[in-house]
C-alpha cells in the first residue's frame, strides 16, 4: 500500500511523538503527573496542599469533647508556561523509501529525544533554582581529604570515594524522620518511594566504592547497581532504600571557585508537571527549489510546580575547590 504522506507524518509525529517523549525524559518520570488530565482543557490548575491536623491527648471518660481543629489547604498553581517546538523537513523521496530503511521512525525518534532532552534541561534548571530550607539541605564531606575532585577520570580523591553512599545514608535517615516510608519503587515491584538523581560521573564513584567495600562484580552488574541500558526512569538499583537514578541531565560542576557537586533526593509527591498533546501541522513550503519537500511543525506546552517542599532535599558535596 502506498504511503499517504500527510496522514503518515501526522500520525507518526502527534500521539506517538508524545509517547516517545515520555519514555526518554528522566525528570518527567520523577515528577508527579496526576494533574495532567486536569490541565488538558486549561492553561493552569489550582492544586490544594491540604493539612489535616490531629492531636492525641489523654481523655477523661464522660468529659466534653475537645474543640476540633479544622483542616486547611494552601493553594498551589500548576501553570503551563513553557513552550517547545519541533520543526522538521522531509523530502518526498525519503518518505517513499521509509518502509525499507526505517527513515520515518528514526525521524520521529530523533525529534522526540531532542524534545525530551530540552524538557529535562528545563526541569533540571527549575529544580536547581528552588529555595530549600536549611532543614532540607544536606552537606556531605569536609576537610581536605573527604572531598570529591572536579577533574580526573575517577572523580574522587582520598575518602571522597565513599561520599555518594554517605549521601544516600544521610538522606535515608532524613526522610525516615519524616515518615516517608511507604510506596512503590520506580521499578514497580519492590518497596521504596525515594529517588536520588545523580550524574554518570558520581555513579562511577559509587560503583568504585561498592567494589572497594567487597561487593562482587556480578552483584554490581545485576542486583545491586546496574549500569546497562536502563528503563525509561533510568532506574539503576537501590541503596539504603533509595532508588538510584542516573541521568546526564545532572550538571557537572566546572573546576575553580566554590562550585560543588549537587544532587537531589525526593519523592514523586514533591514535584508535579504536565505535558500536553502537541499541536501538529503539516504543509508544503512555498519556496521549494530542490523538489517536493514537506515540512512538519509541532508545538507543545508543559508546566511544573513544587507541591510539597518538604519532600525534596538538596545534597551538596564538598569538593576540592569549595
Amino acid at each position: 500500500m502506498a504511503l499517504t504522506v500527510s496522514d503518515d507524518l501526522l500520525t507518526a509525529f502527534s500521539r506517538q511523538t508524545t509517547v516517545d517523549l515520555y519514555q526518554n525524559s528522566i525528570w518527567a518520570a520523577l515528577f508527579n503527573r496526576d494533574h495532567e488530565q486536569d490541565i488538558s482543557g486549561a492553561y493552569d490548575v489550582e492544586i490544594q496542599d491540604v493539612t489535616i491536623p490531629a492531636t492525641v491527648t489523654e481523655r477523661t471518660r464522660g468529659a466534653d469533647w475537645k474543640t476540633p481543629t479544622e483542616q486547611s489547604a494552601a493553594q498551589l498553581k500548576l501553570i503551563m508556561d513553557q513552550t517547545y517546538e519541533v520543526v522538521q523537513k522531509a523530502r518526498y523521496e525519503d518518505i517513499r523509501q521509509s518502509p525499507d530503511i526505517g527513515w520515518l521512525e528514526r525521524m520521529r525518534a530523533k525529534g522526540a529525544i531532542n524534545t525530551a532532552l530540552y524538557i529535562d534541561a528545563n526541569l533540571a534548571a527549575y529544580v536547581a533554582g528552588l529555595t530549600f530550607d536549611s532543614a532540607d539541605k544536606l552537606a556531605v564531606g569536609s576537610g581536605t581529604t573527604n572531598v570529591l575532585t572536579l577533574t580526573g577520570p575517577n572523580y574522587y580523591k582520598g575518602t571522597g570515594l565513599r561520599l555518594i553512599a554517605e549521601a544516600a545514608r544521610q538522606a535515608a535517615r532524613h526522610f525516615y524522620r519524616k515518615n516517608v516510608i511507604s510506596g512503590q519503587s520506580l521499578d514497580g515491584q519492590t518497596p521504596g518511594t525515594l529517588w536520588m538523581l545523580i550524574s554518570p560521573e558520581l555513579f562511577s564513584v559509587l560503583q568504585l566504592d561498592m567494589l572497594d567495600r567487597g561487593f562482587q562484580w556480578d552483584m554490581l552488574t545485576d542486583q545491586v547497581l546496574d549500569n546497562r541500558i536502563r528503563t525509561q526512569e533510568g532506574w539503576s538499583g537501590r541503596l539504603f532504600g533509595i532508588d538510584i537514578i542516573v541521568s546526564n541531565s545532572v550538571a557537572v560542576p566546572q573546576t575553580g571557585g566554590s562550585n560543588a557537586w549537587v544532587v537531589y533526593v525526593g519523592t514523586r509527591k514533591a514535584l508535579t508537571m504536565a505535558i500536553d498533546m502537541p499541536v501538529t501541522s503539516f504543509f508544503t513550503p512555498e519556496t521549494n527549489p530542490a523538489g517536493p519537500n514537506y515540512q512538519l511543525n509541532q508545538a507543545g506546552l508543559f508546566g511544573r510546580a513544587r507541591i510539597n517542599p518538604s519532600l525534596i532535599t538538596e545534597v551538596t558535596f564538598a569538593t576540592a575547590d569549595s
